[in-house]
């Protein structure tokens, strides 16, 4: 994911609803979509995980198999 994306997103995030701040009965509607957001980040974050942990395999790999 590029940082031009996620910093989009993080602004898009940012930004209350309209409706809520005016009107106390949309704000459960705007808590939904804030916890979609955060499991979407969350879903990014594991994926970012997975990624950097077959990094570190393959490069681990790669030390080993040289030693050999």
């Amino acid at each position: 994911m590029s940082e031009s994306v996620v910093t989009e997103s993080v602004l898009n995030t940012a930004s209350p609803a309209p409706g809520s701040v005016r009107n106390p009965m949309h704000a459960g509607g705007s808590d939904l979509r804030m916890l979609a957001q955060v499991e979407k980040w969350m879903a990014v974050i594991r994926e970012i995980d997975r990624e950097q942990q077959e990094l570190r395999f393959r490069h681990s790999g790669a030390r080993r198999n040289s030693r050999d």
